[in-house]
């Protein structure tokens, strides 16, 4: 198992799937408020702001998607909302894999807030994916992310 990929559902949360690389777990469980995590070389608790002296890695990603619109379309703002301890990179995807990144910079207050990220406006597709991502594994908790799109009038 040298990367091993651990799939979690949340079924009370419409199915979502949470993705978690790199945990040597064949079992999780969760204790009173404390996660837990077993492998072939023990049992550990899940929490912290590092992993053992390293930063943590995360990302959040959208599936691709069309918006409700199949014509192209061109992103034009992007708004997250959320907390956010450090810097962030967001990055766009179009249907031809084109990817644009922008950094979101660490705001001045840890409270949650609403973020207008700009972007720019030369990428063109029918289905995009968004993501983002922590730099220097700065903590952050997404709960919206409003994409204003631009429908252009030619179908793919």
């Amino acid at each position: 198992m040298s990367n091993p990929l651990g799939i979690v559902i949340h079924f009370e949360a419409g199915n979502g799937a949470t993705n978690y690389l790199g945990w040597p777990f064949n079992s999780m469980a969760k204790i009173g408020g404390t996660y837990f995590g077993a492998g072939p070389d023990g049992l550990y608790e899940i929490g912290g702001d590092d992993d053992a002296g390293a930063q943590i890695d995360a990302v959040v990603e959208t599936p691709a998607f069309d918006a409700g619109a199949r014509s192209q379309k061109r992103v034009r703002r992007i708004y997250l909302g959320g907390q956010f301890s450090g810097d962030l990179t967001l990055y766009t995807r179009d249907d031809d894999a084109n990817e644009r990144e922008y950094t979101v910079p660490a705001p001045d207050s840890d409270r949650q807030q609403s973020v207008r990220v700009p972007v720019g406006r030369d990428g063109k597709g029918c289905y995009w994916q968004v993501g983002l991502r922590n730099e220097g594994g700065a903590d952050f908790a997404l709960d919206a992310m409003d994409i204003d799109f631009l429908i252009l009038a030619r179908r793919p």
